[in-house]
């Protein structure tokens, strides 16, 4: 009989536990070790490679993946004798079940996030919070006033359409130099950026 209770027949040994644990440690340790050497890299760019922040992604992900099955695994014989007995026997076929379930799930949900990107999406209440206060502030040095900020996530760029009244005539020049501080300033917080401003039907007029 071996540790799972059953009857084997034939010179059959007894299955020894301790290499997956030894394994679920190295490789979990492994993906950890490396989710940390892309982190460390994407925060070097500025945060700004989404390669980088998909491998570090993945590899907390396989982290928890490894985890999860190591200790279903291990978990296998403290099942004699409880109300999970029946499943002692077929705990690998579950455990591949819920492992392909989860990916299928993630596959999707990539599939959904790859289609919004392409259809054009309205961004999250965070960004939209940190445009705003960029835009109020650029406007604001300029000696104009924020009307309303439009934004839109366009694959992985963001669109924003600033909306801006000023109690003077403004050039140009200016208004090209206003778009261009508003899309640095967005570079460095959210990503690729780009920025139009639009003069508010409220301002005095426009001047070559």
């Amino acid at each position: 009989m071996n540790s799972l209770g059953y009857v084997l027949r034939g010179d059959v040994e007894e299955i020894n536990l301790s290499p997956i644990l030894m394994c679920t440690i190295f490789v979990a340790g492994l993906c950890f070790w490396l989710a940390f050497l892309h982190r460390r890299a994407w925060i070097r760019t500025g945060r700004q490679s989404d390669m980088m922040q998909l491998a570090m992604t993945a590899a907390i992900y396989d982290g928890i993946i490894t985890l999860f099955a190591g200790m279903v695994l291990l978990s296998t014989p403290y099942m004699l004798g409880t109300v999970l007995e029946p499943l002692a026997s077929v705990t690998d076929s579950i455990l591949v079940w819920v492992l392909c379930c989860t990916a299928i799930l993630s596959y999707v949900r990539s599939l959904r996030h790859g289609v919004a990107q392409l259809a054009g999406y309205p961004a999250r209440a965070p960004d939209q919070l940190a445009v705003r206060h960029v835009v109020k502030r650029s406007v604001s040095d300029a000696g104009g006033r924020v009307v309303d900020v439009a934004l839109v996530w366009g694959g992985r760029k963001l669109d924003a359409v600033a909306d801006v009244d000023f109690d003077r005539a403004v050039s140009a020049v200016e208004t090209g130099a206003l778009c261009h501080q508003i899309e640095t300033a967005l570079n460095d917080k959210l990503g690729p950026s780009e920025v139009i401003v639009v003069l508010s039907k409220r301002n005095h007029g426009y001047s070559a």
